[in-house]
Parts: C-alpha cells; sequence; structure tokens
C-alpha cells in the first residue's frame, strides 16, 4: 500500500474538526481523566492559537483528521507547576504505524522550542518507549483515578539566556 501524505495544520486552521478531536480524547482517555465530552470540546476550542499556547496541532489526509496532538499549560491536577504540557498525542485507528504519531510529536516539540520553551512533560498510562526514542525521560510515577501513569519530561534543547551568558562570561 503506498504511503498517504499527510500535513500538520494549526486547529485554528480547521476548527471544524473539534467534535471528532474532543471525540477521540474522550473515547482514549475518560476511564482515567472522567472528563465529559463537552469539556473536552471546550478545552480544544480553547487551542485555536497559531504562534503561542494553548495549542492544538492536527494531521490532516485528504482534508480528513488524522491524529492530534495538544500543547496545555497544563495537563495534570496538582502538577501544574510542571507545565507546558504535551497532550492529547492520538492517531486515528486506521492511520496508527504510518508515521503520524511520531511526525505530530516532532512538530508540537519543534514549535516548543521555537517559542523558547526550555521543557516540555507528559503524562501517559501507557508504555514509554515510544517517548524515550524521542528523548524524553521518565520523571516520576503516580496515579491518576487509580490508574498508574508514567510522568516525562523532554528538555528541547534551548540554553536559557542566564546560562547561555554565563557560558559567554557576561
Amino acid at each position: 500500500m503506498p504511503e498517504r501524505q499527510f500535513e500538520i495544520l494549526p486547529l485554528a486552521d480547521c476548527p471544524d474538526t473539534i467534535p471528532l478531536l474532543a471525540t477521540w480524547v474522550f473515547s482514549e482517555w475518560n476511564a482515567i481523566e472522567g472528563l465529559p465530552i463537552e469539556k473536552l470540546a471546550a478545552g480544544f476550542a480553547n487551542n485555536l492559537n497559531r504562534e503561542t499556547i494553548p495549542i492544538t496541532f492536527v494531521a490532516v489526509i485528504d482534508r480528513q483528521p488524522a491524529g492530534c496532538v495538544s500543547i496545555d499549560p497544563s495537563d495534570l491536577p496538582n502538577q501544574d507547576n510542571l507545565g507546558p504540557w504535551l497532550a492529547s498525542l492520538y492517531v486515528a485507528k486506521n492511520f496508527r504505524g504510518s508515521g503520524i504519531g511520531t511526525a505530530l510529536l516532532r512538530h508540537a516539540q519543534s514549535f516548543a522550542r521555537n517559542l523558547g520553551i526550555l521543557s516540555l512533560h507528559l503524562w501517559t498510562s501507557r508504555d514509554t518507549d515510544f517517548f524515550k526514542r524521542e528523548g524524553w525521560v521518565e520523571t516520576s510515577r503516580t496515579e491518576l483515578s487509580g490508574t498508574p501513569i508514567t510522568l516525562m519530561r523532554l528538555d528541547t534543547g534551548i540554553i536559557s539566556r542566564r546560562h547561555k551568558g554565563t557560558e559567554a562570561g557576561l
């Protein structure tokens, strides 16, 4: 089967996909997060930015959404001090294994790096190998609604101005 081309757009360019994205996230994480689908849709509606966070990106194939990822200021109760967070990384079942998840992850990481964000955080209830291959490190393990989760961090490679100035002897 030939590889299908996709593009990654900010949600602001395709806001009509919000109901589908909310349905995806609800079906994937509702058992853990317990958020009503209306609250998820409202969260996506708050992410209609192009150059700042919160933001959501949508992978699109033939004008149809195939996956999404968000960068949000907070994503885990009682852990707001760790943000910003990579959140809602989802690829539709019929597109899994095609590289869309990796492309979405890298796109979000690049966006954060371009904004000067020093690190991103995420939580996952699944295997962490996918994220580890992309440079993420495990920082702790805890529970969310009784489900074991792993917290992870990615240092974006940006050197803070204060640190950079120190290295230059300023």
